[in-house]
């Protein structure tokens, strides 16, 4: 019997595995598809890390966490995990965004610079904000790779004695008092306890095991494009992680061009598909799905989308209030929930995977996450 078994070997399932597994617990890790795999919602190699919070104070303290155990695993790491080159917010000053990303660097006396339209195409020459537009550079941003995190966590989980099944979907799910019996197509597990991180299937797990969370899954299309022109300026340093915030509510936000990357990657934050069940999601994307974002990208980053390369979808998992879903499911004493991250939880991966370790395995936490406790939707 293991300590803990982790369903789900995303990001949060991994760093989980990680931390218990240093922690001397014994764990199974289970996943339904590949290590590497692109069906979810953290795949590729770029997402975005950023100290400037306008989502709201409840998040500082993890993001400082966050941020320091980034920094040590960057030192562990065979490869750079993360690359902290600064990265540029745009839009309307009088926008409720750029407003409370204002606010929220004075009150916590966080690095922000505010550049005028002229100033943001003279350091970053790619880009071309309307005159009525305003950058806010914030020099602590930057970009994490998720292929290099996974590498890392799985390897580093496993060198701790953590035993992890790709391509092993699970069937069935019993919990008892004191034991979670789990039957996949090969085998059948048993563990104390059971953490779900299984990212747009979470609401399908919690649904066979009684529990009805209010989770959206929405499709969302990411776009790589080979840019015109030197690619010196789409690489990082002048060319930034960037979110544009466009005068009719949508937002795009965009990568430079990495080693590791195939083009300069750009998407929609907030223009989706909803999505009943995850696995009947339409995974091909048409040609005429990446024509709205061309059109925006023609105004503000013209040369950037000379020739589109290729499109993939991923998942957000939405909570009403777009804040995470973590803690015990309700209900359960020996199964929490790592979840509903809104589209934007990867750069708090470390720190999710401190907190579930501590859940598991002291059934408290040292950080204040009543803001994310699931029942609070009951």
């Amino acid at each position: 019997m293991y300590d803990v078994i982790v369903l789900g070997l995303g990001a949060m399932g991994s760093a989980a595995a990680y931390e218990l597994a240093r922690a001397g617990a014994s764990v199974l890790g289970l996943e339904q598809f590949g290590p590497f795999h692109d069906q979810g919602s953290s795949h590729g190699r770029t997402r975005m890390i950023r100290k400037v919070y306008m989502e709201g104070e409840v998040y500082l303290p993890l993001l400082e966490r966050s941020y320091e155990k980034w920094l040590a695993l960057d030192k562990m790491g065979r490869r750079p995990l993360i690359n902290l080159c600064g990265g540029l917010y745009v839009g309307k000053k009088s926008g409720h965004i750029i407003t409370q990303t204002l606010a929220m660097a004075k009150a916590h006396k966080l690095a922000l610079e505010e550049l005028g339209p002229e100033q943001v195409t003279n350091r970053f020459p790619a880009f071309r904000p309307d005159p009525d537009m305003v950058g806010l550079f914030d020099p602590e941003a930057g970009y994490t790779n998720p292929a290099g995190v996974f590498s890392f966590y799985h390897r580093m989980a496993k060198e701790h004695g953590a035993a992890l099944r790709f391509n092993e979907k699970v069937h069935s799910i019993r919990v008892e008092k004191n034991k979670i019996r789990i039957r996949t197509g090969p085998r059948d597990y048993q563990g104390k306890k059971l953490i779900v991180a299984a990212g747009a299937w979470l609401g399908k797990v919690a649904a066979g095991l009684g529990v009805s969370l209010p989770l959206e899954v929405r499709r969302m299309i990411l776009n790589w494009f080979e840019p015109e022109g030197a690619p010196s300026i789409f690489k990082p340093g002048p060319f930034v992680p960037n979110l544009w915030i466009l005068e009719d509510g949508r937002i795009i936000y965009g990568f430079p061009w990495t080693e590791e990357e195939e083009g300069v990657k750009y998407a929609f934050h907030n223009r989706f598909q909803v999505v009943d069940d995850p696995d009947r999601v339409e995974r091909s994307v048409g040609k005429g799905e990446a024509r709205e974002i061309w059109q925006v990208l023609a105004r503000y980053v013209p040369d950037a989308a000379k020739t589109l390369l290729k499109s993939k979808v991923c998942f957000y998992t939405m909570t009403p209030d777009e804040r995470f879903l973590i803690g015990p499911l309700p209900g359960y004493r020996n199964v929490l929930v790592a979840g509903g991250f809104s589209g934007h939880g990867f750069k708090f991966t470390p720190v999710v995977g401190e907190i579930l370790k501590q859940l598991a395995l002291e059934e408290t936490t040292s950080y204040d996450i009543a803001a994310f406790d699931p029942a609070r939707f009951n």
